[in-house]
């Protein structure tokens, strides 16, 4: 699985260029059928899966399940192809991190430490390249089934994130540092990219959760989402850093949340990169959260879109489920999982509708805002039988089957995992728009311009918004205005440097409204 093409990101300018291009909330022409299960496992943890990506060339992605690897395939099978021993976690695809080796993909051992295998045709399949991390026993793989290969300095090789952990005086496990290992050459214990984490080490610092592989700004280096939590003595704290890959990638953060930001609503555990939904050549980020009531929990998935700015408050908001008090467990995942070019959102919770379990999909597309999910499938209450509590660790396995889509694996807290398909494109009813309950005016003026430009808005409302202005490349040239506006009449002026053709960019929940202009110096 990769970045959506920059092509898409034309397709939405050339769109924008023709006219106003102004899209209400989506909803479906007719009901898309649940997604057809591949596969089927049962017994072991569904937290240790992860997709391997192609390894015999025979254009299906091969899927990794509690020491079980399973070759692509149309058909259902009952037995693995190949079977990794002993008790195994933190499974990772490296991807091709030498040009003389197949691609390498991380396990780690208990009581062995961290190691990594090749992959590749049955020759090299399983055989260890390096076991134990020698020099660094203390250290163990980071990801799992929201990352994908990452290239973070742009060499053209992936590379490989490890955490270096230490024991607190009190016993427990966590981590002091996140690494990086540069891909091209020989694996060197010593890292080429450090930070330590943003916590006093005599506190426990799991941080197990990372997402990388996807581009967020654009800029053709992989990013990386990082959630660190610590249990200080009284009450405890979490905070969710994106590092932008770079050659030298930075050791700052360029954007951090913090768990309490969003009060009453809280960030939990699950954070994704997500593939380009909208199609503007940016990758997006996905968090989970949710709300505490007196007799149940609600959750939503909040959505930020990728580009030069990111914003602290989300783009999209989309809804959750009612769930049992206590019991959080929400999944987000991206991937193309209908084969149109443009990402899409899976979500999925284990405690929905109060201990059924559930799981939506969402179809991006241009302009795409949220809208209504695609589809919909619960998993069994009342029976309690292999579907029930489904929603556990939801992760994309890229295109197992063979028929263009990204397909996707899941489980339930019954101990059953599947393995479900993508879509054909042609399998997906095209998508229809209805009008909005109210409607955002603008005026925009003059155009052409010389020197400034007024950017009028009438809000019907008072609501969050945003004024981006992007050059014809795509990229955006000003950000205008983010944040809270009361109803009423607003006037925003933006004056350019250069002549050239300019998209105005209005955004307020589901309006999205598009002008293009002239600057004539």
């Amino acid at each position: 699985m990769k970045s959506i093409s920059s092509k898409h990101k034309q397709i939405a300018v050339a769109m924008a260029l023709a006219g106003v291009v102004r899209l209400a909330p989506e909803a479906l022409a007719q009901p898309v059928d649940p997604p057809r299960i591949l596969l089927r496992s049962e017994g072991g943890d569904a937290t240790q899966q992860c997709s391997l990506g192609d390894q015999n060339g025979d254009g299906r992605a091969e899927w990794y399940i509690n020491g079980r690897v399973y070759f692509g395939s149309d058909q259902m099978v009952d037995e693995p192809n190949y079977v990794f021993d002993g008790i195994i976690v933190g499974p990772r695809l490296v991807g091709r991190f030498r040009p003389d080796l197949p691609d390498l993909f991380i396990l780690h051992r208990w009581g062995a430490g961290a190691c990594i295998y090749m992959l590749g045709d049955s020759a090299t399949f399983g055989r260890p390249y390096i076991v134990g991390l020698p020099g660094t026993s203390r250290t163990m793989p980071m990801g799992g089934e929201v990352s994908i290969p990452s290239d973070f300095n742009g060499d053209g090789f992936h590379d490989i994130t490890t955490s270096r952990l230490f024991e607190s005086e009190d016993g427990h496990t966590g981590i002091e540092h996140l690494q990086i290992h540069y891909g091209g050459g020989d694996f060197d214990t010593v890292p080429d990219w450090s930070i330590r984490v943003p916590y006093d080490s005599n506190f426990t610092t799991p941080g197990w959760y990372l997402s990388s592989g996807y581009d967020v700004n654009g800029d053709g280096y992989s990013d990386m989402l990082v959630r660190y939590t610590n249990y200080p003595e009284h009450g405890w704290e979490t905070i969710y850093d994106l590092y932008l890959g770079g050659d030298p990638m930075d050791t700052i953060p360029a954007m951090r949340w913090m768990k309490e930001q969003f009060d009453p609503w809280m960030l939990d555990d699950q954070i994704s990169l997500l593939a380009d939904i909208n199609g503007d050549g940016y990758d997006e980020i996905g968090m989970f959260s949710w709300r505490s009531y007196e007799r149940f929990d609600v959750c939503r998935y909040l959505i930020w879109f990728g580009g030069d700015e990111i914003s602290v408050e989300p783009n999209i908001i989309l809804d959750g489920y009612p769930m049992i008090v206590g019991d959080l467990a929400g999944e987000i995942i991206g991937g193309d999982f209908n084969c149109d070019g443009f990402g899409d959102v899976i979500t999925a919770n284990s405690e929905a509708n109060l201990d059924e379990g559930a799981f939506r999909i969402y179809f991006g597309g241009p302009n795409w805002n949220g809208g209504r999910h695609a589809v919909e499938v619960r998993g069994d209450f009342a029976g309690r039988g292999e579907f029930h509590r489904l929603g556990v660790r939801l992760g994309a396995v890229n295109d197992y089957d063979g028929d263009g889509s990204d397909d996707f694996s899941l489980g339930a807290w019954s101990g059953w995992q599947w393995l479900y398909s993508g879509y054909r494109n042609e399998a997906v009813p095209p998508p229809i728009y209805i009008p909005e309950t109210y409607e955002i005016k603008s005026s925009i003026y003059p155009n052409p311009f010389n020197s400034t430009l007024n950017i009028d808005i009438q809000l019907p409302v008072e609501q969050d918004i945003a004024i981006d202005v992007f050059d014809i490349t795509g990229r955006i040239a000003a950000a205008v205005h983010r944040g809270r506006m009361s109803a009423g009449n607003h006037i925003f002026q933006w004056s350019s440097a250069n002549s050239g053709i300019f998209i105005i960019r209005i955004l307020s929940g589901s309006n999205r409204i598009y002008r293009k202009v002239v600057c004539l110096k």
